[in-house]
């Protein structure tokens, strides 16, 4: 199954060119987030159900989850470029992004 939900990662992923397209990078970002919250709520009270049912309707949630990930969170990590900002401005927060990545290894590890 984890092979299936990375090849719907990736076709879900070109509707994320659409919903930024159509609705904005925040109405994107809000819709996907509250999608995201929906679902989950769903697939907890499916696994609460414990049924044969229930668990297919689970699974099918955790593939709707990653696609509202994808139409949501991509548009603003991905899509949005380091690159429309000042040099020192992308080396500040490069120089961020590694600091907060290897605290988090540490505390984690």
């Amino acid at each position: 199954m984890s092979g299936f939900l990375q090849i719907w990662f990736l076709v879900a992923s070109f509707g994320t060119w659409y919903s930024i397209e159509k609705l904005g990078r925040r109405r994107s970002f809000i819709t996907s987030a509250i999608g995201m919250a929906a679902v989950m709520a769903i697939m907890a009270a499916m696994l609460a159900i414990n049924t044969n049912i229930s668990g297919i309707i689970a699974a099918i949630m955790l593939f709707a989850y990653q696609a509202f990930y994808t139409w949501g969170f991509m548009g603003g990590i991905w899509v949005c470029s380091s690159f429309h900002h000042e040099k020192e401005q992308r080396m500040e927060c490069s120089r961020y992004l590694l600091t907060s990545d290897g605290q988090f290894v540490v505390l984690w590890s």
